[in-house]
């Protein structure tokens, strides 16, 4: 004989007419929306600088999963404004930055060749930290990135990108 129970406590979910269970849904603030759109643009800016292959590595053609964005510091421990700090991102393979934690020594080394000031970086990051950004600072980074974008994919006066 089967015994009906009842429903957990505090799962999250709600009785509906006709004993349906449906999940709750907490909306997206607008923060979180923001933050989507910046980290699209920063992929967008760098795929086009970089290209579709592995920074580290060097392995071409990468698409889909495949083609990942990754930090120099990581996301983890980098604070908002470093995060989503073109010198901190390059395109990676999902092999250099999720198996081999962003294959930092060859990260390290390949910024040094482009001249980046690393020192400089993890300072910003140590002195940033724990800052709290609202919605103008996200605002300004979208307008300042999107402008970015454009002034790469616009042709130069004999066509090629600039």
């Amino acid at each position: 004989m089967l015994r009906k129970t009842a429903p957990k406590q505090g799962t999250g979910t709600i009785r509906r007419k006709r004993g349906t269970i449906g999940r709750k849904r907490r909306k997206s603030g607008e923060i979180t929306k923001l933050k989507k759109k910046l980290w699209q643009l920063c992929r967008d800016i760098q795929i086009q600088k970089y290209g579709r292959t592995c920074f580290t590595c060097g392995r071409h053609d990468l698409h889909g999963g495949n083609c990942q964005l990754g930090h120099f510091i990581t996301s983890s421990t980098c604070s908002t404004e470093v995060r989503f700090d073109l010198k901190n991102l390059r395109p990676q393979c999902y092999h250099c930055n999720i198996n081999l934690s962003g294959n930092w020594i060859a990260y390290e080394c390949a910024l040094l060749l482009e001249g980046i000031d690393i020192a400089e970086l993890k300072t910003r990051n140590a002195e940033t930290k724990g800052k709290v950004y609202g919605v103008p600072w996200f605002e300004e980074k979208i307008t300042q990135y999107t402008l970015l974008a454009t002034q790469q994919t616009k042709p130069n006066v004999n066509g090629d990108k600039v």
